[in-house]
């Protein structure tokens, strides 16, 4: 591995996916300068979904990747970017003895609309959440799913008035189990089902709902929080340290326990039958706020800082 890196003249490590337009951006410089170079992807929030239990996790594969991460972190020729406070902290977390350089930060950069679309207003008898990431194990989606169910019956139970609707964004490796359970549980009135979508249809599809919906089980970061939040679409999120980071602790949105059905189904609720509830939840968003801090030449900018820094370009 250490000879390999000799050939380099540096190794970007990008901490996320979430990253990837750096990356595009990044390669471009680089290879105007004639570099040699090569990008590591590596997202340790995901393959370390509870990143607060290390010490429970014991996993022959997970070890190997440790392994080559180290040697990552260790080589002279690394610089290290990552997309939040919080996978910064789970780097040094994870690797304490090998990282003695600076972790750079650079928050993911939206790519927002021109015409910021116009968020649907609630009615007398429709309150519509949506989800956007894919159905996933990881996302929560299971989570999601029984809340939902749950929510459902018991306003079915009040006789409330009110129809509530979930509709999911994307798809994912519990595609049929969600289809089976819907309509097994009569539910195909409720919850809506679009597959994959284009990027500015995700816009358009939480335009027309009153409330995100992020149950995430591992999450280093939240693109389509940060996404919300900018079009001042209202979000409940698991408490996950990316999502509180975006989220300011609950100041930007509401946070749940995470694998918590429960309470996310209370929360829901809660949004559902109480309007002052529902008014102070989109009363946290500040989209103008979010749209700055979180666009892609925002993220530019500071790339180009970094590799001047490094020394790069």
């Amino acid at each position: 591995m250490k000879k390999t890196f000799k050939e380099f003249d540096c190794i970007i490590l990008m901490g996320s996916m979430s990253l990837r337009p750096l990356f595009l951006i990044g390669s471009q410089i680089l290879i105007k300068q004639r570099k040699k170079f090569i990008i590591y992807f590596r997202a340790t929030s995901s393959h370390r979904p509870f990143s607060d239990s290390l010490d429970n996790l014991i996993d022959l594969e997970l070890e190997k990747m440790d392994e080559e991460m180290a040697s990552v972190l260790n080589s002279p020729y690394s610089v290290i970017v990552v997309n939040s406070q919080a996978m910064r902290k789970d780097l040094l977390k994870i690797y304490p003895d090998s990282i003695s350089k600076e972790i750079y930060i650079s928050y993911p950069g939206a790519v927002w609309p021109k015409a910021i679309p116009l968020l649907k207003k609630p009615t007398n008898n429709k309150f519509i959440f949506v989800n956007v990431g894919g159905m996933f194990v990881d996302k929560g989606g299971l989570f999601l799913w029984e809340a939902f169910y749950h929510l459902h019956n018991e306003l079915l139970g009040m006789n409330y008035g009110k129809q509530v609707e979930l509709h999911i964004v994307g798809n994912g490796e519990l595609n049929k189990i969600f289809h089976s359970l819907t309509e097994e549980f009569l539910l195909s009135d409720s919850i809506f089902f679009y597959g994959n979508v284009e990027h500015d249809k995700v816009f358009e599809c939480m335009s027309n709902s009153h409330l995100l919906v992020h149950p995430t089980l591992t999450e280093s970061f939240g693109n389509v929080i940060v996404e919300a939040l900018g079009i001042g679409l209202p979000v409940i999120s698991s408490d996950f340290e990316g999502t509180k980071e975006i989220l300011e602790d609950g100041g930007r949105g509401i946070l749940v326990p995470r694998a918590d059905s429960w309470k996310l189904k209370e929360v829901m609720k809660t949004a559902v039958v109480d309007d002052n509830f529902y008014e102070e939840i989109c009363k946290k968003v500040d989209a103008n706020r979010v749209r700055e801090k979180y666009d892609i030449s925002s993220q530019s900018e500071t790339l180009l800082d970094i590799m001047y820094k490094e020394k790069l370009c």
